[in-house]
């Protein structure tokens, strides 16, 4: 069984699905997606799933989020250049690394909303917080943005 987080979602997927159809049926929010051939749930349900997982744990494993180091390493790279100074760059790479984790490394636009709406909405995080996630946001979009153009910054 692997259990992660997809953006506003929580999605499990089970290789023996007939060992925990009635557990994961009986959790409230669920709904099988067959096209995709897993379980969505709301993302409060995460914490009942990981126990759940965490029941068959000889049968099961967690599927990690993978943060991209180089991401956070090019983002010290390019703030150190123009002159920040270290605790500004350890809240950017603090707040890159959870924007990455939320979204699964995704960079486009809809994933920036989300995680801006899950920030102010449901963590319910202070102005100045969302705009400290926002600008290092868009410090790391802008450095994709140039990678891609073959600049180099």
């Amino acid at each position: 069984m692997n259990v992660w987080i997809d953006g506003m979602t929580v999605k499990v997927t089970c290789r023996t699905p007939e060992l925990v159809n009635n557990q994961l049926k009986a959790i409230d929010g669920g709904r099988f997606d067959t096209k995709n051939s897993c379980w969505s749930f709301p993302l409060e349900r995460y914490d009942s799933l990981v126990r759940l997982r965490n029941e068959f744990n000889g049968h099961v494993a967690l599927k990690p989020v993978q943060i991209n180091s180089t991401a956070l390493a090019e983002l010290k790279h390019y703030l150190g250049s123009i002159g920040y100074c270290a605790s500004t760059i350890n809240n950017y790479k603090r707040h890159l690394a959870a924007f990455l984790k939320f979204t699964a490394g995704k960079n486009d636009q809809e994933s920036v909303n989300r995680y801006m709406n899950y920030l102010q909405e449901e963590r319910c995080m202070s102005a100045p917080y969302v705009r400290g996630a926002q600008k290092a946001i868009d410090v790391h979009l802008k450095i994709e943005e140039k990678k891609s153009l073959g600049t180099v910054f």
